[in-house]
């Protein structure tokens, strides 16, 4: 029994499945030790206050790169398998190349969003005057923010140790920098440049590691493949299966619309009635007074 424990054990441990998840599950685990003392200094330096200042202006930047993205990274992971399996490279340079021109779009629309609504949302928000060049500071770092492609062509070829590799590094390096801040210069800037740093490391580290990927299966030349209509990448999901899953939806909508309607009609229906009632007995009660005036003047 123990023996074919062991075995089992042995051959699980082989699989890629089971090695990648190990994989991912020690780095983020290592990632995490190194997060949490990059707070701890970060706290212990500047205080919790300046601190969310910081995450402010992460969570700014961030979020017009989350509503600018075409999450080209999931097309590409989905494509690239089909043009593999197909072992069609023209193929996977399109698709790699259609990637990357759409996450520089994002970056681009990105940045311009960021830079010109900086004032108002910052009047809005009642935030520091300073809050401005720190905002375009931290802009300034996700330029380079080419996550789809990158993170789509490392998973294409699994190739996740580059992937955990590089967020240890730059949890590393950010807590390194951190380091140095809280013992040379416990300033605000010092640490956003720290993190910045880090920032930067990483989409570094994530560009060297595609452009490895891409020189060992022979695609650096993807740039020169000419962009040609690919309507199954570029419009996702495809009409097919966008009408399976819609069609249940329209029927649901309709079906509820005319429930909805019918209701709406009948409570229509009862504040006319109510309404006629109304008017009728101020009509009659208008009547009933003249007829009483008469009488009344009469005797």
């Amino acid at each position: 029994m123990k023996e074919k424990t062991k075995k089992y054990i042995k051959e699980l441990s082989q699989r890629k499945l089971v090695k990648n998840f190990l994989l991912i599950f020690t780095g983020q685990g290592i990632s995490s030790i190194f997060g949490i003392i990059s707070t701890m200094i970060i706290v212990g330096g500047i205080g919790s206050e300046k601190h969310g200042i910081l995450i402010v202006v992460q969570t700014y930047a961030t979020l017009f790169y989350s509503f600018f993205s075409f999450k080209t990274f999931q097309a590409l992971i989905k494509y690239l398998a089909q043009a593999k399996k197909d072992k069609n490279k023209d193929d996977v340079k399109l698709y790699i190349k259609w990637s990357l021109f759409f996450d520089v779009c994002s970056l681009i629309l990105m940045f311009i969003a960021g830079i010109l609504l900086r004032n108002p949302v910052i009047k809005l928000m009642g935030w520091p005057e300073e809050m401005k060049k720190y905002v375009v500071l931290y802009l300034i770092t996700q330029v380079f923010y080419i996550q789809g492609t990158t993170i789509g062509v490392l998973r294409s070829y699994e190739k996740y140790n580059y992937v955990v590799i590089g967020q240890v590094i730059t949890n590393v390096v950010r807590c390194i920098g951190y380091g140095i801040c809280l013992l040379f210069s416990k300033n605000f800037v010092s640490f956003l440049i720290a993190e910045m740093v880090a920032v930067m490391t990483n989409n570094i580290l994530l560009i060297y590691y595609t452009y490895k990927v891409l020189k060992q299966e022979k695609l650096l030349d993807f740039y020169k493949v000419k962009l040609k209509n690919k309507k199954d990448f570029l419009f996702e999901p495809p009409k097919e299966e966008l009408a399976v899953k819609l069609l249940p939806e329209i029927i649901k909508a309709e079906l509820y619309s005319i429930i909805i309607e019918n209701q709406v009609s009948e409570h229509a229906s009862r504040t006319i009635a109510m309404q006629l009632a109304n008017d009728n007995a101020k009509d009659l009660l208008n009547q009933l007074q003249l007829t009483y005036n008469k009488l009344r003047q009469q005797n």
